[in-house]
């Protein structure tokens, strides 16, 4: 894995639709909406908890060669003018939308054949 310390804002993609649809139906023509929560995660902090997920205790080993050069290092966002201009805010909970993913990944998986 490259670097753990990059933040970023983790959105859930139930809300991300939700937030498109507002948009089309009630944004500006041409304006940008920012969907997002306005909280930065760590990428270390989301490994942390994807491993809580698993139940298993895994090693993470950094490797230098996968780091981006001019990498950002926090890219969190405001959704104040969603809010504003479309009625959207964030409502899935980042460790409730995590789980989600997880568990759906889990499943399949177990039932892919390969």
């Amino acid at each position: 894995m490259g670097t753990t310390t990059s933040v970023r804002d983790f959105v859930a993609v139930q809300d991300v639709v939700d937030g498109l649809i507002l948009a089309a139906e009630r944004g500006k023509p041409g304006a940008a909406y920012n969907l997002c929560t306005g909280v930065g995660r760590s990428i270390a902090e989301v490994v942390r908890k994807l491993i809580e997920l698993t139940g298993q205790e895994i090693e993470v080993e950094g490797d230098s060669s996968l780091v981006r050069g001019g990498e950002t290092s926090i890219l969190v966002g405001s959704w104040q003018k969603a809010q504003r201009e479309l009625a959207w805010s964030p409502r899935v909970p980042f460790d409730s939308s995590l789980r989600e993913t997880w568990d759906a990944s889990a499943s399949w998986f177990a039932d892919a054949t390969i």
